[in-house]
């Protein structure tokens, strides 16, 4: 025969439950909050590279109106 069902065991499945859960949201937000670091540097670097595009780009103008 099977056990019977108590409510204590469906309040500690409950209790489980929200125990994953909270785990899942604090992964999530970690993630989350990694991939916004990693877009703020590759921002960042993009702003870097047209600095130096532009840099490179004067240059070589003097260099051919000379």
């Amino acid at each position: 025969m099977s056990d019977a069902v108590t409510i204590s065991d469906i309040y500690k499945l409950f209790e489980r439950t929200e125990a994953q859960f909270a785990e899942f949201q604090k992964e999530a937000d970690r993630r989350s909050a990694e991939a916004d670091r990693r877009r703020e540097e590759a921002n960042r670097t993009m702003e870097e590279l047209k600095k130096q595009v532009q840099e490179t780009t004067k240059a070589v103008n003097n260099l051919t109106t000379r």
